[in-house]
């Protein structure tokens, strides 16, 4: 089959040979002698089909010669397509050019081509013209070189410079096909003429001389304008309150400010979906405008979003977790539990990671709101945050009422003399009755932090002397039956005559 189609075109190529030897016998001698008058447009066809198939022909055979050096020098299948495309247009452009000087004066249609040609080049030569300029001025000034990382931002392109040619700059992409600025080994061709009209930024320059030196102020900036931040406050909160703290934390930041300018804080807000969009505007310097903003963010996100701070004791219901704040970080909460495998409020030194963003879906109970960041992280029971607490005694009902509240009053008094000091409250008893007695409910100031000592202490006393009172008894639940209360009480005598 090979055999065959070689056979075949070494003979197209003699035919075309042949034809294209007479064809040219007839031009030299001038077909107008030889041929008649009809015949010369079939001659003229003959040629131009002739010129035709023997640019093909030589296009075959050439363009295999090519493919075999191409591959031969390590090229590859797309270097070959790319190649021979550009031969075939070569080919058949001049072909056609021996055509047209075949049968017509390029006389004419050279002096239109010198008319137009100069217009034409120029219009499609000014990107390539213009990329070669930007060459030389990179490669002189050298913004960026060879491995440097560049950020087209018109663009949304990052990349690393591989090469700085003529006509393109190529990068190795980073980005895109991945979140993070990791290169993913794309290539990205990037005209120069482009680098005339596009803002470059350079994330690795090279500095020959060291950094260039910062640039220092005699004097601080004088320049004060009118700077916001903005805040949405959803619906239901306190806007009153929420204005005050904005206010408070400007007036904190920009005090020196104020007594400058002569101009105080003030908020403007409009309703937005879902709640208010509250906006602080405040004097502020017009070179220290960041810093000055994040130091107003910050005072207010603490005031806002903060319910508890390092040391407090709190206590989160949905979960059934008790615990003291160990540490506010920045994505977690970490507490000391409290409870959990006891079944008092005691430290059992586990600790809990609680997500922050959970915490904003639920609500907390804070049992020590009055320390202050200056205390004593651990142990908690150092803490002097005071709350409420009682404990629960029964008594009968024909128990001396008066004794027994008397009883654990003096309990409790005994036990937190100090913290009656600090608070001015005293403890109390409050009541209730039920079925088989008196509950009576002993209410005491107690440290939040330490309760289960402290109620341990109070219980012990009123055990205690509710045990030696004889006016005073506990009442105990219990089951009362008519029929084996007089089983009990009259059993038959057995047959010895004891009961």
């Amino acid at each position: 089959m090979l055999a065959m189609r070689r056979t075949v075109v070494f003979a197209l190529i003699a035919l075309a040979v042949a034809s294209a030897f007479a064809w040219g016998y007839l031009w030299r001698v001038g077909p107008e002698k030889i041929l008649p008058s009809w015949g010369y447009e079939i001659w003229a066809a003959v040629g131009v089909a002739l010129a035709l198939t023997e640019a093909y022909l030589f296009y075959l055979v050439s363009s295999k010669a090519i493919r075999r050096a191409l591959l031969r020098a390590g090229g590859t299948e797309g270097d070959v397509k790319m190649m021979l495309g550009l031969w075939k247009f070569a080919v058949l452009f001049i072909a056609l050019l021996v055509v047209l000087n075949a049968f017509f004066q390029l006389g004419a249609i050279g002096a239109v081509i010198g008319a137009f040609g100069g217009l034409f080049l120029g219009w499609s030569l000014q990107a390539p013209v213009t990329g070669f300029a930007a060459w030389l001025l990179v490669t002189i000034k050298r913004p960026f070189r060879v491995g440097d990382r560049v950020l087209l931002p018109s663009y949304g392109l990052v990349g690393d410079v591989l090469d700085v040619g003529p006509m393109y700059t190529v990068l190795n992409q980073v980005g895109g096909a991945v979140g993070s600025e990791e290169p993913v080994n794309r290539h990205i061709l990037i005209p120069n003429a482009m680098l005339f009209a596009n803002l470059v930024i350079n994330y690795t320059p090279k500095w020959e001389k060291g950094l260039p030196p910062a640039i220092e102020r005699k004097e601080p900036s004088t320049s004060f304008i009118l700077d916001e931040v903005v805040w949405n406050i959803p619906i239901g909160s306190n806007l009153e309150a929420a204005e005050k703290v904005f206010v408070e934390s400007a007036k904190e930041v920009t005090a020196d400010i104020i007594a400058k300018t002569g101009q105080e804080p003030y908020v403007r807000g409009e309703s937005y979906s879902t709640g208010v969009t509250m906006r602080l505007r405040y004097m502020t310097n017009a070179t220290d405008r960041p810093r000055i903003a994040y130091e107003i963010n910050k005072r207010i996100f603490s005031r806002l979003y903060q319910a508890f701070r390092s040391g407090d004791r709190i206590s989160i219901p949905a979960w059934g977790i008790t615990g003291d704040v160990v540490d506010l970080g920045p994505m977690f909460t970490t507490l000391h539990q409290v409870g959990g495998s006891v079944g008092s409020e005691e430290p059992v030194n586990r600790t809990i990671t609680i997500p922050n963003s959970v915490l904003q879906g639920t609500w907390v109970i804070n049992y020590t709101p009055e320390i202050q960041e200056e205390r004593s992280m651990l142990p908690a029971s150092a803490a002097t945050s005071y709350i409420l607490d009682e404990t629960v005694w029964r008594i009968t009902f024909d128990s001396d009422w008066a004794e027994a509240e008397k009883i654990m009053i003096d309990s409790a008094i005994e036990v937190t003399g100090d913290m009656i000091k600090a608070t001015g409250k005293q403890p109390y008893v409050r009541s209730e009755v039920y079925d088989y007695g008196i509950y009576m409910r002993l209410r005491y100031m107690t440290l939040a932090t330490d309760r289960p000592r402290i109620l341990h202490e109070i219980n012990r006393r009123i055990f205690e002397r509710i045990s030696k009172a004889e006016r005073v008894d506990f009442a105990i639940p219990y089951v009362y039956s008519y029929k084996r209360g007089m089983q009990y009480f009259t059993r038959p005598a057995d047959a010895s005559g004891h009961a």
